[in-house]
C-alpha cells in the first residue's frame, strides 16, 4: 500500500505541477532564482537555488521550477520511514510511512517550489540522526557514529537555508535533547559539538545579509510582520489544525503525548519525538497568539507533527478497530479534499469559483492574462518601453512571464516593505527611487488594483500621479469575475501632467450574499477623479436593469479621501429602486455601469447576492 500510494501521489503531484499557475510568492522565488545569492531579503537561498536548478535542468516552466520542490517531497516519507526504525518503532514503519502520504498538507508536499518541503527534510534529518545517536550512545566508535552525525550536520545546514522559521526546529530540537536523559548524555561528545558547529555555519551567510542589509530580513521575519499583540483569533488554531490535520488524527496526536513524554525510561526514541513535537507545537501557538495572522499560517505547525507521526501509527495499532478505520477513513477523506482543492486552483473555472470563497486563489489567478495584456501593448509601443509594475509580485509575475525580457521598474508599492522585498528591488536595481529619473521611450504602468483594500486604492493611485504623471488608460482586465482587477496605463507625455483615473464605487446596500426580493433599494457612492462621472446604470450578470440617481449628498467620501477632484463633490451618493424581471431571479451577481463624462465606461461587480420572488 505505501509504495503504490507512493507511486501514484509522485505521479500526481508532477502533473499537477505542470498545469498548477505559479502562487503569487512562488513567481518571486522564480525572480530570486534569476539572480542567485546566499541570501535575500526575505528569506534565505536554497528555495531559489532549487528553482535555479530545475530550471537548468528541465527548462523555465511550471514544471521545472518545481522539479526539485517534488523531489524532495517525495523523499519526506521515506525519511519518515527511517525515523520510525531509529525510533524502536519499526513494526509500524509502513503505517508511519502512509501517515506521511495521507496527512492533507503533506499529501501534496512539494507541489509548490516554496521553502516548506525543504524544512521538513531538514527536520526530518536531524530528527533521524538524534535518534540514531541516541541509540549508538555517546562511547560509539567514530565510524559507527560518521553517518549519523554527517547527517545531522546536513540537516542543520539544510534548514539555516530554508527558512528562518527553522530556528523554531532548533529550539524544538534542544528542549528534546535536554528533557531525555539518553540524548541529554550525548552532549558530553564533542563530536556532538563539532557536528552542531558545522551545522550552524550555514547560518553565517544570513547573518552577514542581515548585517550588510540594514538587519532587514531579521527586521521583517521578527518585527515588522507581527503587530506583537494578542491576536484572540489565535485562540482558534486548535480547531483550525483540526481542519488541517483531520480532526481524530489531531485529537490522538494531542492525547498521546502525556505518556509518551513520560516514557524517556523505558522508550527513550519515542520520548525524543514526543518532546520535539509537543515542543514545537507549544512555540508555535505561543507565539502565534502574538504574530501575523493576514498571512497564511495554517502550515506552521506541519513541521512539529511530523514529528508525532511515528507515535500515532504505534497508536493507532493499539486502538479498537472502529477508531483506528474511522482515522485512516478520515485521512483519506482530508487528502483527497486537499487535492480537489488543488486541481480546482489549476483549473480556470476552478479558481473562478473559489475567488469569491478562499483568498488563496487570489495568488494562482491574473499572471497568464496579464502578462499577455501586456506583451499585445509592448507589440503597439516603441522598442525600450518601461514595464511598471505597481508592487513587488505582480513583477515577479510579470518577470517570469517576460523570461526577464521586458525592462522593468516597480513603485514603491506599501506591499513591498510589509513582504520584505522592498530591499531586494533596491539591490537589484528596480526600486522606483533606482529608474525612476531615467529617460524611456515611453512607460507602461501596470496597477494591480485589488492588491489593496478600498481605503487605500484612491490615495494610492493618487500618489502614483505624483510620481509618474500623465498617465492614461488603455485596457482593463477583470480576473475571476471581477475579484482581482489589473489597469494598464500609457505614459508618453502626451497628457500634460493630468492622470486618467478608473472610476470606484461602493454600496452600503445591498450586502454581499443578501437575499433580496424582486424590488429592493440599492445605496452607496461613486466617483471618478478627474473628469467626473455622467450617469450610474445597476446591472444584474452584467445586464442593465436600471438607471441609479447619482448626485446625492455623500460628504463622507471628501473626508476620508479629501485629494479626491471628482467636480461633484459632495454630491456623489447613489441611490436605485430596482425591479428585477422574473428572468433574473435566483443567484446573480449585482454590478454597476459607472459613465465617465470624458468617454470612458467601467463595470463592476460588486455583491453576490439572491433574488427571490415574492409568494
Amino acid at each position: 500500500m505505501f509504495w503504490g500510494l507512493w507511486c501514484l501521489l509522485l505521479l500526481a503531484r508532477c502533473a499537477l505541477a505542470s498545469q498548477l499557475p505559479l502562487f503569487g510568492d512562488e513567481a518571486f522565488y522564480a525572480w530570486e532564482a534569476r539572480h542567485l545569492a546566499w541570501a535575500y531579503s526575505d528569506l534565505p537561498g536554497f528555495t531559489a537555488w532549487t528553482i535555479a536548478a530545475g530550471r537548468w535542468l528541465v527548462g523555465d516552466v511550471e514544471f521545472g521550477l518545481r522539479a526539485v520542490s517534488l523531489l524532495l517531497g517525495a523523499v519526506l516519507p521515506l525519511q519518515l520511514l527511517r525515523i520510525a526504525d531509529a525510533a524502536g518503532l519499526a513494526h509500524v514503519r509502513w503505517q508511519t510511512g502512509l501517515l506521511g502520504l495521507l496527512l492533507p498538507l503533506l499529501s501534496v508536499n512539494g507541489l509548490l517550489a516554496l521553502p516548506e518541503p525543504a524544512l521538513l527534510v531538514a527536520a526530518a534529518l536531524c530528527l533521524h540522526a538524534l535518534l540514531r545517536l541516541q541509540t549508538l550512545g555517546s562511547g560509539a566508535a567514530g565510524a559507527v557514529v560518521a553517518w549519523p552525525l554527517l547527517e545531522l550536520s546536513a540537516g542543520l545546514a539544510l534548514g539555516a537555508f530554508s527558512h528562518y522559521r527553522f530556528i523554531a526546529v532548533l529550539a524544538a530540537g534542544g528542549v528534546a535533547v535536554l528533557a531525555v536523559p539518553v540524548a541529554r548524555a550525548l552532549l558530553r561528545d564533542p563530536r556532538i559539538w563539532l557536528a552542531l558547529a558545522l551545522g550552524l555555519l550555514a547560518w553565517l551567510p544570513l547573518v552577514w545579509f542581515n548585517l550588510e542589509g540594514d538587519q532587514a530580513g531579521w527586521r521583517f521575519q521578527f518585527v515588522e510582520r507581527h503587530p506583537w499583540q494578542f491576536q484572540p483569533r489565535a485562540l482558534t488554531v486548535p480547531l483550525e489544525q483540526a481542519i488541517v490535520a483531520t480532526p481524530l488524527a489531531w485529537a490522538l496526536m494531542l492525547w498521546l503525548l502525556p505518556a509518551r513524554l513520560k516514557s524517556w525510561q523505558t522508550a527513550p526514541g519515542p520520548a525524543l519525538l514526543a518532546w520535539a513535537g509537543a515542543a514545537l507545537l507549544l512555540e508555535l501557538y505561543l507565539v502565534g497568539l502574538f504574530a501575523d495572522r493576514e498571512r497564511v499560517s495554517f502550515h506552521w505547525p506541519l513541521v512539529g507533527q511530523l514529528a508525532l507521526l511515528p507515535l500515532l501509527a504505534a497508536t493507532l495499532c493499539d486502538r479498537a478497530v472502529w477508531l483506528r478505520r474511522a482515522t485512516w477513513i478520515s485521512l483519506t477523506l482530508g487528502a483527497v479534499g486537499a487535492w480537489a482543492l488543488c486541481i480546482a486552483l489549476a483549473l480556470p473555472s476552478g479558481r473562478n469559483v473559489l475567488a469569491t470563497q478562499v483568498s488563496i486563489a487570489d495568488n494562482f489567478s491574473g499572471a497568464a492574462e496579464v502578462a499577455a495584456a501586456v506583451e499585445a501593448e509592448l507589440a503597439a509601443l516603441p522598442v525600450g518601453t518601461r514595464v511598471v509594475a505597481d508592487n513587488f509580485m505582480l513583477a515577479g509575475q510579470l518577470v517570469q512571464a517576460g523570461r526577464g525580457r521586458w525592462p522593468l521598474g516597480v513603485m514603491a508599492h506599501p506591499l513591498n516593505s510589509k513582504h520584505g522585498r522592498a530591499l531586494q528591488l533596491k539591490l537589484w536595481g528596480v526600486d522606483e527611487d533606482t529608474w525612476i529619473g531615467a529617460t524611456d521611450p515611453a512607460r507602461l504602468l501596470v496597477i494591480e488594483e485589488t492588491a489593496l483594500g478600498l481605503r487605500e486604492r484612491q490615495p494610492w493611485l493618487h500618489a502614483l500621479c505624483d510620481r509618474l504623471p500623465g498617465w492614461r488608460a488603455r485596457r482593463e482586465l477583470q480576473i475571476n469575475g471581477g475579484a482581482k482587477r489589473y489597469l494598464l496605463y500609457l505614459i508618453d507625455g502626451s497628457r500634460n501632467g493630468e492622470c486618467e483615473f478608473p472610476a470606484l464605487a461602493y454600496l452600503d446596500a445591498p450586502v454581499d450574499g443578501a437575499r433580496l426580493g424582486a424590488q429592493f433599494e440599492l445605496a452607496g457612492w461613486a466617483i471618478q477623479d478627474g473628469a467626473g462621472l455622467a450617469k450610474v446604470e445597476v446591472l444584474l450578470d452584467g445586464q442593465a436593469i436600471a438607471r441609479a440617481s447619482s448626485d446625492l449628498e455623500s460628504p463622507g467620501v471628501l473626508w476620508q479621501w479629501p485629494r479626491s477632484d471628482d467636480p461633484r463633490h459632495p454630491r456623489v451618493g447613489l441611490h436605485a429602486r430596482v425591479q428585477v424581471p422574473p428572468a433574473l431571479h435566483g443567484e446573480r451577481t449585482l454590478g454597476l455601469r459607472l459613465s465617465g463624462r470624458d468617454g470612458r465606461v467601467r463595470e463592476l461587480p460588486m455583491a453576490r447576492i439572491w433574488i427571490a420572488p415574492a409568494p
